[in-house]
């Protein structure tokens, strides 16, 4: 027989015995756990001289009630895309608010700059395993000079 006969014949052999019996997909089980963020604003305006993000955000409350307890969502988490900074809102726990005046969003010069967020809901400890909730999109913020 020639070696591309042979070769065949083991690649065959090969696929059929590797191959396992099929598996049962399991689903998600942390999907759900903790509330996704909604409602997504953002707003640049100046206070004096300098320029102010201000980030505003819910979750929805018809269906996970507003005791955040029940709810399994313990706080929000603020990531900087620019500088990675961990950043903690602020406001009422159904409605929080970020506001960044940071130096890092000074335009300098006569250019642009473009600053990216990230939000993350945090549960609290269901099963002695902490769940972190769908984080938002990248928010790709242009402050303009």
């Amino acid at each position: 027989m020639s070696f591309k006969i042979l070769t065949i014949i083991g690649i065959v052999t090969l696929v059929l015995i590797g191959c396992d019996a099929g598996r049962e997909i399991k689903p998600n089980t942390h999907d759900g756990r903790v509330p996704d963020i909604i409602n997504l604003a953002t707003k640049v305006d100046s206070v004096g001289k300098l320029k102010r993000v201000t980030l505003t955000w819910a979750y929805d409350t018809i269906t996970y009630g507003t005791d955040r307890i029940k709810a399994n969502l313990r706080d929000w988490e603020v990531w900087s895309a620019s500088d990675t900074l961990q950043l903690s809102p602020k406001g009422r726990p159904t409605a929080p608010i970020f506001v960044d005046v940071s130096n890092a969003i000074q335009p300098g010069g006569n250019d642009s700059i473009v600053f990216f967020y990230k939000i993350y809901p945090n549960g609290y400890t269901v099963d002695n395993i902490q769940f972190i909730g769908k984080p938002t999109s990248i928010l790709r913020i242009v402050i303009k000079k």
